[in-house]
């Protein structure tokens, strides 16, 4: 979003997550951190390679033309090999098995799905590193667990703007949360007053905050 930088400098509202402790005290003062991770010797070493990519000792490949050189492309923004370059959470193959799950209300596409986008949280993310202690938990009755149909009632979307997903995403998202009795957000512009018409019985495109 935008957002002006004099209202955040200094503030601390955020919690390091992997910098050196080192690094906190110099740099972040009294900045909140739970797990250490890089430090000014990987910073070191990410500014000399980084450095020996944009000026090699031999010369650059003419990738262009004879008059433009490229540096090479990692990955870091747009999807590579995932054996070659950075490593991303959302990859096409995972992104299709997503999408044929819910055009095709398919269980063994969500089951594969969520098996690859697991695997890759466990790659990728610090909740893929922890797991459940389930030999120390007692099970609760399920005569004590709260209906489907009322935890459902708790789950909000994201305010995303039409900078970042389609008008139609948007209203699918809203209708899907007015279905479950959810709480969607129409994000930054509104919504167009068309979708405050009734679709169905009941049935709305417009968000409910």
């Amino acid at each position: 979003g935008i957002s002006c930088l004099q209202s955040y400098k200094g503030a601390q509202l955020f919690q390091a997550v992997g910098l050196d402790k080192e690094v906190i005290s110099k740099c972040f003062t009294g900045c909140k951190f739970v797990l250490n991770g890089a430090g000014f010797n990987i910073f070191s070493q990410d500014a000399m390679e980084l450095h020996k990519l944009a000026f090699p000792e031999r010369p650059q490949p003419m990738l262009v033309d004879e008059e433009v050189e490229e540096l090479d492309d990692f990955g870091e923004y747009h999807f590579r090999s995932i054996h070659e370059t950075e490593i991303h959470m959302n990859t096409p193959d995972v992104i299709y098995k997503m999408q044929e799950a819910a055009q095709n209300n398919s269980t063994d596409a969500y089951k594969m799905f969520s098996t690859w986008q697991n695997k890759i949280t466990e790659q990728t993310e610090i909740r893929g590193q922890l797991d459940f202690r389930e030999e120390e938990c007692v099970p609760v009755p399920l005569n004590e667990v709260e209906p489907a149909v009322e935890i459902v009632k708790r789950f909000c979307t994201g305010a995303a703007s039409f900078g970042s997903i389609s008008d139609e995403a948007h209203r699918a998202m809203a209708i899907a949360m007015n279905r479950i009795g959810g709480k969607s957000n129409t994000g930054e512009g509104g919504e167009d007053p068309m979708r405050f018409t009734q679709l169905e019985p009941g049935e709305f495109e417009a968000g409910a905050v």
